[in-house]
């Protein structure tokens, strides 16, 4: 049975069983169970309406969704079941006379067991493919929650290894600072003993060179002495051997 041959059983069977629900609420037909049994009979109608409407329910809801509706040819059986049991009950409903209640009431009692027999069944099925797909769609909603919750982890955890990783580069970062620091402390103090050198190395210099002109001062001047010296004792001896 194709989909739509489903949904149309199941609202067949929404309509018949609404029937029979009005009906029972006026009158059981020929019947010889007592009224604490029908009024069982008439609550299992009741259980079985809800239980239908909610197939229903669930038909409209999926009416789109191609494989959750297929998933559903097995009721083809079942529904095709309850629906003629649910004609026989609707039958029963139907006035009765009292010839009919004591001649037939007993036979109409047995396929009335049998109709209710067959709804307890089609319920509890029905039932139970409604509370399989409730729990398949429970199991695809909490797999999509572990989902999330893993990636909302691994997203946490690469968090913690960004800020992990954060501060393993500030400490390095630090320690290069620290040794960029020395190093240009360092730098400094060899930059500063290095014009000092250069400093002492030029005030010797430039003592060096004064002693050096101071000597070639003296030497000049002690020269230039004593050619003055030899030429005013030659002026003095040409003066002399003149006199002569």
């Amino acid at each position: 049975m194709d989909p739509m041959s489903i949904t149309g059983t199941v609202l067949a069977i929404v309509h018949i069983t609404g029937i029979c629900l009005k009906s029972g609420n006026q009158h059981l037909g020929p019947s010889r169970h007592t009224s604490a049994t029908l009024l069982s009979l008439i609550q299992e109608l009741y259980c079985f309406y809800g239980a239908i409407q909610s197939l229903k329910t669930h038909l409209t809801i999926n009416e789109h969704d191609t494989i959750r509706l297929n998933s559903l040819d097995c009721l083809a059986g079942p529904l095709s079941d309850c629906k003629f049991a649910l004609c026989l009950v609707e039958k029963q409903l139907e006035d009765d006379t009292f010839f009919k209640r004591k001649l037939i009431g007993k036979h109409c009692d047995k396929k009335l067991d049998d109709a209710i027999n067959v709804l307890k069944k089609g319920r509890g099925l029905f039932e139970t493919v409604l509370l399989a797909d409730q729990r398949t769609i429970t199991t695809a909603i909490e797999r999509y929650t572990i989902n999330i919750a893993e990636d909302i982890r691994d997203i946490k955890n690469k968090l913690e290894g960004g800020e992990e990783l954060m501060r393993g580069l500030t400490r390095q970062l630090t320690l290069r600072l620290k040794t960029a620091n020395e190093r240009e402390e360092e730098t400094r103090s060899t930059l500063r003993e290095i014009d000092n050198k250069l400093l002492r190395e030029r005030e010797s210099r430039r003592g060096g060179t004064r002693k050096r002109r101071w000597s070639r001062w003296i030497a000049i001047a002690g020269q230039s002495a004593f050619q003055i010296a030899i030429q005013l004792a030659f002026t003095s001896l040409l003066a002399r051997n003149g006199r002569v």
